[in-house]
Order: C-alpha cells, then sequence, then structure tokens
C-alpha cells in the first residue's frame, strides 16, 4: 500500500492487527461517541471517515459528521467542540500509517487498538517506538486506509 492519504472522500480506517478490524462508532447517536474497533462481517458496510487537510500531514477527523477527538487517554467522535488535529504519518516499513496527536514536542501520542477483549475502545498515549532504522511500531499502533473510489 504506497503512501495514498486522500483528503476530503470518504475512507475507511482499520487497525494491522489480525483480522484487520474497522475503525468506528456505534450505530446509537448520542451526543458522545466511543471510537472502536468493529470485527469485519460480510454484507456489512464499514464506518467511513473523512480526512481534512489543515497543514502537511495535519488533518481533522470526522465519522458520520461527528469531530474525532481525544478525551482523557481515549477516541471518541462528538457532536459539539473545537476539532482535534491529528499528525498523520505513512510508515513504508510497516506499509501503514500512526496517527497521533499534533503537539509541540517530539512525543508520539497516537491510536493504540486494544488487543484484550475487555474494551474495544481505540485508546490515545504514548506510541511505543521500537529502536530500529526505520522505527518498529506494534501492529496495535498501525492502520491502514480504504478509499470509495477505489
Amino acid at each position: 500500500m504506497p503512501n495514498n492519504l486522500k483528503t476530503d472522500s470518504e475512507v475507511v480506517i482499520y487497525s494491522a492487527l489480525d483480522g484487520n478490524p474497522y475503525v468506528g462508532v456505534p450505530q446509537i447517536l448520542p451526543t458522545i461517541l466511543p471510537v472502536n474497533l468493529i470485527e469485519r462481517e460480510p454484507g456489512v458496510q464499514p464506518p467511513r471517515f473523512i480526512f481534512r487537510r489543515v497543514g502537511d500531514n495535519v488533518y481533522t477527523l470526522t465519522i458520520n459528521g461527528l469531530q474525532v477527538i481525544e478525551l482523557e487517554g481515549k477516541l471518541f467522535a462528538v457532536v459539539e467542540g473545537d476539532p482535534q488535529e491529528w499528525v498523520v504519518t505513512y510508515r513504508e516499513n510497516h506499509d501503514a500509517y500512526t496517527i497521533v496527536k499534533r503537539l509541540d514536542s517530539p512525543e508520539e501520542i497516537g491510536w493504540i487498538a486494544p488487543i484484550d477483549n475487555n474494551s474495544r475502545q481505540i485508546r490515545v498515549g504514548p506510541l511505543i517506538v521500537g529502536r530500529s532504522f526505520p522505527p518498529f511500531y506494534p501492529p496495535q499502533e498501525l492502520y491502514r486506509f480504504e478509499f470509495a473510489d477505489e
């Protein structure tokens, strides 16, 4: 998968974990929704996000018109509030992307898929980066995209 990030079009985000679960929100619409991993099921349409570019590799994300933000270390989609800016970086050695909060420091605080069965919600926390060149990221910190026009 080449570095193919597109803006202003629908995209399916999925984890690099085994089974490639989708990232999405429940079908119920309160004012705040957890952003979860969703198992792939035949015949079920995956959730679709939209990236809006605000700078070099910097984007805001929406799903079903809701802003995707971090609250208390977890990923949510909310009706109201300021958009969160995310740095989306293609990791060629993994053929996948990391999604981290835009910060004024080199620290990477990003999306982490759950690897236990206690919760399906995406966490936001410090990424574990393996000391190598290029850097190594575990699968729970990597995401891939499918665009509607592909």
